[in-house]
């Protein structure tokens, strides 16, 4: 039985984070003053922390737009359709998490991550013109020439000492960029050799990256780890997701007379259990897809996709804190996909659960956010 990579009950969960033994070699935090808010960006390659600060910092300036708007709109009525036409947008991106990948080929370009180009050339600035005067009778010809002649020199002292700096800067933000590049080439084709051989530590650190570039609504919190097994060619794939309790779950804002005051029109229980689960299970779904897409090796010819949430969390500051010693994160679903079975499957032609129950695939018995119920992940057993 391999490792799943999950812990125990004193296992840390920041900011919707998997912290387990797995050590990451970047870590960023990412803030924006306006909003206040500020997390934590860990990655397995450049590629990937690339990738990921680029995706939280686009989530951070769309909070920042709808704060900002909110914060000018000359009255509440209007504050109130620009709220709503927000949340209509954010139901619709959760609504099309498959339709959104289906035109994506999710497979890595090696050769557009290389760094190809060379540095500019220095081009100092134009040398100072000698002015001459014009003859104005000799005594004048003489002080001017004089005084021209001090000009001059100063101006050239000052242009050779900017020139100087310039070189000096110049030359340092050369070497900054050819250090850069020759360590981000070597990676790359390290990571290609590695990757095609089927080595266990790059095919996770590959997808890794191709999770990464998977895009997801600003307002979507996850986080996930993979866990490679050479010998059943499986890769198991551990996806956190954010409990029900943060999901967007207002449909409409309006501005109420009785109360002076915008009222949130949210959704009843059912319809947000029902929310909650199918984009779940769509991210199953989508995620096998994109694996079993962008992994063009035989290495890997079973994915397990282990779906996560927060059990016992609250929020604060943006990160998920535990409420008590007991309060973990628990297993809402598994599934076990063979890339033979799932390489027949259209993905857009029917719901993601019946989909997903052609596999091997167990979930809990109640809601997803049932917190008194979890079960035992799927894992990758030697022979299976």
């Amino acid at each position: 039985m391999t490792d799943t990579g999950f812990f125990d009950d004193s296992t840390v969960v920041g900011e919707l984070r998997l912290t387990g033994d797995k050590v990451y070699p970047y870590e960023v935090r990412v803030s924006n003053s306006y909003t206040g808010v500020s997390r934590i960006v860990c990655a397995g390659t450049r590629w990937e922390l690339e990738t990921l600060l680029e995706s939280e910092k686009k989530r951070q300036r769309s909070e920042e737009v709808i704060k900002r708007a909110m914060s000018i709109s000359p009255d509440e009525r209007s504050a109130a359709r620009i709220m709503t036409e927000n949340t209509q947008g954010i139901f619709e991106e959760y609504r099309n998490i498959i339709a959104h990948t289906l035109e994506i080929d999710d497979r890595l370009d090696w050769d557009k991550r290389l760094i190809v180009g060379e540095y500019p050339e220095f081009h100092p600035e134009p040398a100072p013109i000698k002015n001459i005067s014009e003859k104005k009778g000799i005594a004048k010809l003489f002080y001017d020439s004089a005084k021209d002649e001090e000009i001059y020199r100063r101006e050239v002292e000052e242009y050779k000492s900017r020139v100087e700096t310039e070189i000096r800067n110049y030359l340092l933000e050369k070497e900054k960029f050819e250090e850069n590049k020759r360590q981000n080439n070597a990676e790359v084709k390290f990571l290609r050799k590695c990757f095609e051989a089927g080595e266990k530590t790059a095919i996770e650190k590959y997808a890794g990256v191709i999770l990464a570039n998977s895009e997801y609504p600003d307002t979507f919190e996850k986080d996930s780890e993979v866990f490679y097994d050479k010998v059943t060619k499986t890769l198991t794939v551990n996806f956190l997701f954010f409990p029900i309790a943060v999901m967007p779950s207002v449909e409409s804002y309006e501005y109420s007379l009785e109360l002076q005051r915008i009222v949130e029109k949210h959704l009843d229980e059912k319809s947000k259990n029902k929310m909650y689960e199918q984009i779940l299970q769509d991210v199953a779904v989508r995620t096998l897809h994109e694996l079993y897409e962008a992994i063009y090796t035989d290495s890997v010819q079973s994915i397990i996709f282990n779906a996560f949430v927060l059990n016992g969390k609250r929020w604060i500051e943006g990160r998920a804190k535990a409420i008590s010693p007991s309060g973990k994160m628990r297993c809402v679903f598994s599934v076990r996909a063979h890339r033979e079975e799932f390489s027949g499957v259209d993905i857009s032609s029917e719901n993601s659960e019946k989909l997903l129950r052609r596999f091997e695939f167990v979930r809990v018995k109640n809601n997803f956010s049932d917190v008194t119920e979890m079960m035992n992940p799927i894992v990758a057993e030697h022979g299976k």
